[in-house]
């Protein structure tokens, strides 16, 4: 991983629909939203496959995505991340939910046709888990970074994004049109509902 596509959403874990939605994730029929990006994946024409880590939902640990675990672990966890064949990997965290995607972060910034399957699959998990907000960066974020890794909580770590000026609204990101030296690095984009 390094400057991949990455979305942190704030949640309540307790909520009883956080386990039905896993199991629809779990699912092997897969949703809709998240197949579109394979769809996008496969138009552009990347060599590698989306599914070569998890050829199939599975739970994985978050440090070598390539070890596949048996079972669902007990959740929040930050050692296990849960993989999908669309190439998400997915933190379930205290209040937060970290989505990575082998997309890099600079081809999302770069092209509109991006923006429509990631933007609508990030839409999908944000309204699926019941998550009241959902930022998007790349995954060396330090606010993303912090969360993923249990170092700090989701408002802790956004409240200094914000305060350091680095929360823009999603409307400020025009694909193909961006200033890179910030965006790339910097800043995150709120996805509104």
């Amino acid at each position: 991983m390094g400057f991949d596509f990455a979305a942190v959403m704030h949640y309540e874990f307790a909520h009883c629909h956080i386990d039905k939605a896993i199991q629809l994730l779990e699912a092997e029929d897969r949703p809709p939203p998240l197949r579109e990006v394979v769809c996008c994946w496969e138009r552009i024409g990347y060599g590698l496959e989306l599914n070569h880590v998890c050829p199939r939902p599975v739970w994985v640990k978050a440090e070598d995505h390539f070890e596949h675990l048996a079972a669902r672990p007990a959740l929040p966890s930050y050692v296990a991340d849960f993989g999908t064949p669309e190439g998400f990997f997915l933190t379930f965290g205290e209040d937060a939910l970290v989505v990575v995607h082998l997309l890099r972060w600079r081809q999302f910034l770069l092209y509109e046709n991006w923006h429509r399957a990631m933007l609508d699959a990030m839409a999908w998990l944000r309204d699926t888990l019941g998550a009241d907000t959902c930022l998007i960066a790349h995954d060396c974020h330090q606010a993303i970074y912090d969360i993923r890794n249990g170092k700090s909580r989701y408002r802790e770590a956004i409240d200094e994004a914000v305060t350091r000026g680095e929360v823009k609204p999603i409307s400020m990101l025009n694909p193909g049109n961006v200033d890179n030296a910030t965006a790339f690095e910097k800043w995150m984009y709120r996805l509104e509902k």
